[in-house]
């Protein structure tokens, strides 16, 4: 049976101002978090055979910090059309 994982970006700084939504950064918190989360991952055999990701950074960045506790060469795919990703029309 195959698992499906779906995971929101770790924390990331406020948005607003002239501060564009899709280059927000992660906080220290979220860097932090996402490390907890990756070496989670590992240690319950929770490694995917493969990763969709938006292009925004902070999913970018969290997805790095998760990459460090996968196998290395995990097929990894950044989309930029998955990025506020809803049903079809």
């Amino acid at each position: 049976m195959k698992t499906l994982y779906l995971m929101r970006h770790a924390k990331a700084e406020p948005g607003g101002g002239l501060s564009r939504d899709r280059e927000r950064h992660l906080n220290n918190r979220g860097r932090a978090a996402a490390t907890l989360v990756g070496e989670y991952m590992a240690a319950h055999d929770m490694i995917p055979q493969r990763v969709y990701c938006s292009d925004t950074t902070r999913t970018c960045e969290t997805l790095a910090l998760l990459l460090e506790h996968f196998p290395p060469n995990t097929p990894t795919e950044i989309r930029s059309d998955i990025y506020l990703a809803g049903p079809p029309a």
